[in-house]
């Protein structure tokens, strides 16, 4: 079956469900542990590093370990997920934005008055042949006249500081693109003010600001200058020529017509609108914080608050000091990227953006098992050199095993049961299907393993003390406790082992061997960066997760060929013409829509 599978899926989203801090504890609460033993299925990887790029599997007194916060970590995103409880390891303030390229119409200028920010709507005049501006800076006002060629409405400009006609400077980059085979340079500009159109929101100039961050210039001189531009403009000591496009009540701003664009909708938004967005009061929350802890902290120290952890994990340790395998050179893994629409956001039809009211999550970011990984990882020369982007890591080799406590303390037993199937999944047997993903190197089949519950105690006390008792439970009877099952028919389908084929699940690539550049893929999977104002149009979205077919095609642009690269009922954008159809854990990311790790980013 020709075509890829990508590394990750997401997991569908629904109403998040929040309640009163104390209603989870009015039923009669347990305390005790489970004695678990973890089969390593896959190699796994749990770095230390040790050197430069390189990577010794954690080890205490030369035993490997996997720390008790990975295993919580692992735990408690699918607890998150089987009980409709927020996104927490999601940047939970609101400096993560969604982008993608959006061509703007029109020229305009935006100056600070009394009033606040107003756009001005502008003309354009070019410098013909780029020779009159070298030392002006943008935001420069010069005088000008014009001059048009015959049959061409496309008008040019002379300097003349004497000149009536007076107007602002708006810098280019020098860089040629190619128009109908001909060379083409970007022209320095003179925009001259008209009338205004618009009062601006802060949060408009807010957008622009974060837009210049993503923006990519060949000269990194006219790029700062054009930021100072606009921090002068903000103090009320000039304008700013920006190109814009109008939809509906929103503006969107760049330094260039050909651009990308920062979208009002934001990451948070998106999960506030589900209330799946990190709880943020003390006495509102959702289960899976009030079992596993949370702490808040916010600028205002009134609105900082802490919960404590119901459920506390040991380190997971193997006695077998022959588990470790050799060091192998593993390729380079990317963060993830919010611009790729296609993947992060779904919508009904095959041309959206952030905006769009049909816009939604596509859900919580979990991996692909790799039931075959030996072409990722084992073929692959231990100790090589590699370039000066790869990383060298010991792994543990598959069915190595590591022995770990689970301990809680004062939890209803319905909360036991739902940790008991998130521990087993449904299934206490090593061969189990049903497996999870831990550590590193997840996107290239590393981190599979199988937890298996020993021994279940519960503490009680009597008259003759405290005392630990065998607590029966049926693993087969543990997902009847979940309120919504689809959530546990979700989490079954994407920790399946043997779900998707593992020997076809890589990045997205237009080489079918492996390898290449995921950008080109991306590039041949878009239309629309012609049309002005348009969303990007995607011709081939991620599969959903319970689509029978999770492959891509390799070249996205044979969609029109009469023949397919891929097998009939993948991912196809609705509305084209060819076949239809947030690391482990929470992302819009690895763990939810991961937008952003502030303390630490972990390669994805």
């Amino acid at each position: 079956m020709s075509g890829f599978i990508n590394p990750y899926t997401f997991i569908p989203v629904y109403e998040g469900q929040k309640e009163k801090y104390q209603n989870y504890f009015a039923q009669p609460l347990m305390t005790g542990k489970i004695c678990c033993t973890l089969t390593t299925r896959t190699q796994i990887a749990v770095c230390d590093e040790v050197g430069k790029r390189d990577y010794d599997f954690f080890k205490v007194n030369g035993k490997a370990v996997i720390m008790g916060s990975s295993l919580r970590g692992t735990i408690r995103s699918i607890y998150e997920a089987l009980t409709d409880s927020c996104l927490s390891s999601t940047n939970a303030e609101d400096d993560d934005y969604f982008s993608s390229r959006l061509n703007k119409s029109d020229p305009g200028l935006i100056e600070l008055t009394k009033n606040g920010y107003v756009l001005y709507s502008a003309k354009r005049y070019k410098d013909e042949n780029n020779t009159q501006l070298g030392s002006y800076q943008t935001g420069d006002y010069v005088g000008f006249t014009d001059y048009s060629h015959p049959d061409s409405t496309i008008l040019y400009f002379y300097l003349k500081e004497t000149a009536s006609r007076k107007g602002y400077v708006h810098k280019t980059d020098r860089f040629r693109s190619r128009i109908k085979g001909r060379p083409v340079e970007n022209k320095d500009s003179i925009f001259e003010k008209n009338t205004q159109i618009a009062r601006l929101s802060e949060k408009s100039i807010s957008l622009l600001e974060e837009n210049l961050k993503k923006y990519e210039t060949k000269n990194k001189n006219i790029a700062q200058k054009y930021c100072e531009q606009l921090e002068r403009m903000k103090q009320g000591r000039g304008v700013l020529p920006v190109w814009y496009y109008r939809k509906g009540q929103n503006y969107y701003f760049a330094p260039s017509q050909m651009s990308r664009a920062v979208f009002y909708r934001q990451p948070v938004d998106f999960l506030e609108d589900l209330h799946l967005n990190p709880c943020n009061t003390a006495d509102y929350i959702c289960e899976a914080c009030a079992m596993f802890g949370i702490v808040r902290q916010t600028e205002k120290k009134s609105g900082s608050f802490a919960k404590a952890s119901r459920i506390r994990f040991s380190d997971a340790v193997c006695e077998d000091t022959g588990c470790f395998d050799q060091k192998f050179t593993l390729p380079i893994l990317a963060s993830p990227r919010l611009s790729s629409f296609e993947f992060y956001l779904k919508s009904d039809g095959n041309q959206y953006c952030a905006d769009d009211q049909t816009a939604a999550i596509a859900g919580r970011k979990y991996y692909w098992h790799h039931n075959d990984n030996s072409r990722k990882i084992n073929t692959d020369a231990p100790n090589k050199a590699g370039n000066n982007m790869d990383a060298r890591a010991e792994l543990v080799k598959p069915e190595s095993t590591f022995q770990f406590e689970v301990y809680f303390d004062k939890i209803p037993e319905t909360v036991l049961k739902k940790l008991l199937f998130a521990l087993t999944l449904g299934e206490n047997t090593v061969k189990s299907r049903y497996c999870h993903k831990i550590g590193h190197g997840k996107p290239i089949g590393l981190g599979s393993a199988k937890i298996t519950v020993d021994a279940v105690k519960v503490r009680t006390f009597d008259q003759d003390g405290y005392q630990d008792k065998n607590y029966d439970w049926n693993p087969k009877t543990l997902r009847d406790v979940f309120r919504n099952q689809k959530n546990v028919d979700n989490v079954l389908r994407v920790t399946n082992f043997n779900a998707v084929p593992g020997k076809d699940i890589q990045y997205p690539t237009t080489n079918p061997n492996g390898g290449g550049d995921i950008f080109k893929w991306f590039a041949q999977n878009r239309d629309g960066l012609r049309n002005i104002g348009k969303s990007m149009k995607y011709y081939y979205k991620l599969p959903s997760l319970n689509d029978a077919d999770q492959h891509l095609p390799f070249n996205p642009n044979l969609r029109n060929s009469g023949g397919s690269s891929v097998p009939s009922g993948s991912g196809r954008g609705g509305g084209s013409p060819a076949p239809s159809s947030f690391g482990n854990g929470n992302s819009f990311g690895a763990g939810n829509f991961r937008m952003k790790e502030k303390k630490k980013k972990d390669k994805k």
